[in-house]
């Protein structure tokens, strides 16, 4: 369905008009210009009424104390006009069928005749709108929002707690001459007990040569007996014989095992029980530094792990925003640099509060076409706040997305269509999508 346009346009003696006939392209922007309180105003006013209704009507309108006389007709037909001694409006459709203003209500946007109200709306507001001409899409976005917002507040959690760790980690001293594990007074006297009883076993085999030497002494002396005995008791002499015999092959193998001991003792060598008894006395120093490596190791993995936990974190932040541009890609929006983020309208980058006026209009005016498709006119205030070429462009924009507007601009320049002055059109500026008069 094409969407509904201003024909055509008669005001006579509303507010600063005093009589105004125009007829308009339906596409373009049309201005009308002209100084301070000339009737600029006062003929967008005379639209909105007509085609608003009561919520519309000035608190004076008359000229002058005159009769206010209106007649707007739309590209489908229907004609809405106010006249009379009481100013009723009555809309007629193409059909001669006659009624109030409900005939237009279901074809007009309430922001193509206030567009300021719509301006000066809230930016989550404003977003809002919008979104909800779009099903389901300020839902999904909420969700990814707030997803989004209890993911960072995790991440910035998780973030203090790895800083803190780390800082924990940082700050505590490394002894590199302590044990990897803390040690043992148990262990450390088992260690004491067996480097001891080998030390014992040692001092054995020594004592076992001592004894060795003493029994072959011992064996020595008896021989010199025994031979001295044999000069004196020659009828002992084979006994004495015998067991000097047998003596000397005792001292003998005495003698060899004297050899073997001092051979096995001379390769003995005492292990030295210092350090292990300095270990003992400086155990606590020692478990000390210990536990501090362990502290410093354990706040490092603690750490470690909250990185990893903040990097993922952080993954799923990107894929939320990832997933909430895709799901924006699937949405035409009114404009090509038009984006909505985190609840609010993005245009050109800027937030609302940091566009200009000229874009405050442009961006109005393009929600508002696809607020209320049907409705394909807005009236405009203050297009003083658009330099030239902004506005050229935006009137080129206009044709193209088959819109029109209707605005005011405090100027007397060419770039009027038309110029209002003591509420008449005196100076009328061809265009090729402006009006006729």
């Amino acid at each position: 369905m094409e969407s509904l346009k201003v024909v055509s346009l008669e005001v006579e003696n509303v507010k600063r008009v005093r009589r105004v006939d125009m007829t308009f392209d339906e596409t373009g922007l049309t201005v009308i210009g002209g100084k301070n309180a000339q009737g600029k105003t006062s003929l967008l006013d005379a639209v909105k009424w007509t085609l608003g209704g009561d919520r519309f009507r000035p608190s004076d309108p008359g000229h002058e104390g005159a009769q206010p006389e209106t007649k707007v007709t739309l590209s489908n037909g229907m004609i809405a006009e106010i006249h009379g001694k009481n100013s009723s409006l009555k809309v007629t459709d193409p059909s001669g069928k006659r009624g109030g203003i409900t005939l237009v209500q279901d074809f007009i946007g309430t922001f193509a005749l206030d567009l300021p109200k719509f301006l000066n709306s809230t930016a989550t507001d404003k977003c809002k709108m919008l979104m909800d001409t779009f099903p389901g899409l300020g839902k999904k976005l909420a969700d990814l929002n707030a997803e989004k917002a209890k993911v960072y507040q995790e991440r910035l959690t998780v973030g203090r707690e790895m800083e803190k760790k780390d800082k924990h980690a940082k700050d505590l001293p490394y002894d590199e001459s302590a044990p990897e594990q803390l040690l043992s007074t148990s262990d450390m006297a088992a260690k004491l007990t067996a480097t001891l009883s080998k030390n014992a076993a040692n001092k054995a085999a020594r004592d076992n040569v001592l004894v060795g030497k003493m029994r072959a002494e011992n064996a020595a002396k008896n021989v010199l007996a025994k031979a001295g005995r044999v000069s004196e008791v020659e009828r002992m002499l084979a006994e004495a014989k015998d067991a000097l015999n047998h003596a000397i092959a005792e001292r003998t193998g005495f003698d060899e095992q004297v050899k073997q001991s001092e051979r096995t003792a001379a390769d003995l060598i005492d292990d030295d029980v210092s350090s292990v008894k300095k270990e003992m006395g400086e155990i606590d120093v020692i478990n000390a530094k210990v536990r501090q490596n362990l502290e410093k190791a354990h706040a490092e993995d603690e750490a470690s792990t909250l990185r990893v936990e903040y990097n993922a974190l952080s993954d799923r932040i990107e894929q939320i925003d990832a997933e909430r541009v895709a799901l924006m890609d699937t949405v035409k929006l009114p404009l090509p640099e038009l984006a909505i983020d985190d609840g609010e309208l993005i245009y050109n980058g800027q937030k609302w509060d940091c566009m200009s006026g000229a874009e405050h209009l442009k961006v109005g005016t393009a929600i508002c076409m696809v607020l209320k498709p049907s409705c394909g006119f807005v009236l405009l205030d203050e297009l003083e706040k658009m330099d030239l070429d902004t506005m050229k462009e935006f009137g080129e924009w206009l044709v193209e997305n088959n819109m029109q507007a209707i605005g005011t601009r405090v100027s007397r320049g060419e770039e009027c269509s038309v110029i209002i002055d003591d509420g008449i059109v005196v100076q009328v500026n061809k265009k090729e999508s402006g009006f006729d008069l």
